[in-house]
């Protein structure tokens, strides 16, 4: 079971930051532009605000991937590509 606890643009667009609560232990996670357009399946280039508008709307698949990989040991944020997905 998981939790998305906190969600924020990166900057510069490169993507959207996110800690997500799983089975009681927090993990930060960083998922990059690229891959959340592909799972919107847009061919516009997102900034700004609609990064975290769009990661909102497809919310629920990056954190099944997220809380997956939440396991990998790490004191950084873990990042999620295109090719997580």
């Amino acid at each position: 079971m998981y939790k998305l606890i906190t969600v924020r643009e990166a900057g510069d667009d490169i993507g959207v930051d996110f800690d997500l609560e799983v089975n009681g232990v927090v993990q930060h996670f960083a998922v990059n532009t690229e891959a959340i357009e592909d799972l919107l399946e847009t061919r516009d280039k997102l900034h700004g605000t609609e990064l975290t508008k769009g990661f909102h709307k497809v919310a629920y698949r990056i954190c099944e991937v997220a809380a997956r990989k939440h396991r990998q040991p790490s004191n950084a944020r873990l990042l999620l590509t295109t090719s997580d997905f």
